[in-house]
């Protein structure tokens, strides 16, 4: 089973790449790949890798997704059993039920193989923060909270708690990025004495910046600093151009 958003592309040969790592492993249920993000201006990049943390998978799509990894719907090849068996739980806000699909995925103990090729391209509306910051991070908190006190989860409270407040931290900053001012100064004030000293200076930074720039000002100006100096920061500190292949240049311009 294969997902496939209408404006994302794959590579011709990622089909017969994912399946031949089936052929290879039985006991494969799910193959992913490394994927890049393409804007309308045909800038190719990469930022957070794609590779799953080492470990119980489920941890890592409930603690990490977001933020040591990425991973997006059309990177995973599923054989079809696993999906038919854990289909999606449509009540459950669009921004979180592929992500929840996985968890459920991961906890059935189904085994995930990595192939390090990029086999996957996911297109950005030009060069702008995401508009949908708010609603991506508001459903992470909803996942986190209903696998809070999952079995699988014993042991890591510590990690579970440093997520979450990472996650709320970044809705506050979503909220700034909206100019929900109101929205952002409440969730900040609440998130106040949970916050380290980074991530209280973070949210002040981020609501400051927003008072004054616009949000596509801002995804400009992070862009230039990311790209000409050495100040990478964040899901930033790995980011690199990528320059694809001829066949992808043609590919994407034909869509």
């Amino acid at each position: 089973i294969q997902f496939l958003d209408a404006d994302d592309i794959f590579p011709k040969e990622r089909f017969q790449k994912c399946v031949d790592h089936f052929q290879q492993n039985t006991m494969c249920d799910v193959v992913y790949t490394e994927f890049v993000t393409f804007n309308e201006q045909l800038n190719f990049s990469r930022t957070v890798p794609a590779k799953l943390p080492d470990g119980s998978k489920f941890r890592a799509f409930v603690l990490d997704h977001n933020r040591s990894f990425n991973a997006v719907i059309h990177e995973f090849l599923f054989r079809k059993e696993i999906i038919v068996k854990h289909k999606f739980d449509e009540t459950l806000p669009i921004y979180c039920e592929d992500v929840e699909c996985w968890i459920r995925i991961a906890a059935s103990g189904a085994v995930f193989v990595y192939l390090k090729e990029i086999l996957a391209l996911y297109r950005m509306a030009g060069n702008s923060l995401s508009s949908n910051e708010v609603n991506v991070h508001a459903a992470k908190l909803l996942i986190m909270e209903k696998y809070r006190n999952h079995p699988l989860l014993a042991g890591a409270e510590k990690e579970y708690e440093l997520s979450y407040n990472y996650f709320r931290e970044r809705l506050v900053i979503a909220y700034f990025m909206e100019k929900s001012f109101r929205f952002g100064w409440n969730l900040l004030h609440d998130q106040w004495g949970r916050s380290s000293s980074n991530g209280k200076i973070k949210m002040l930074v981020w609501g400051a910046a927003m008072l004054i720039m616009s949000k596509h000002r801002l995804a400009v100006v992070r862009e230039f600093i990311v790209k000409n100096s050495s100040l990478q920061y964040g899901g930033w500190k790995q980011y690199a151009d990528w320059t694809p292949p001829k066949e992808i240049i043609d590919l994407v311009e034909t869509v």
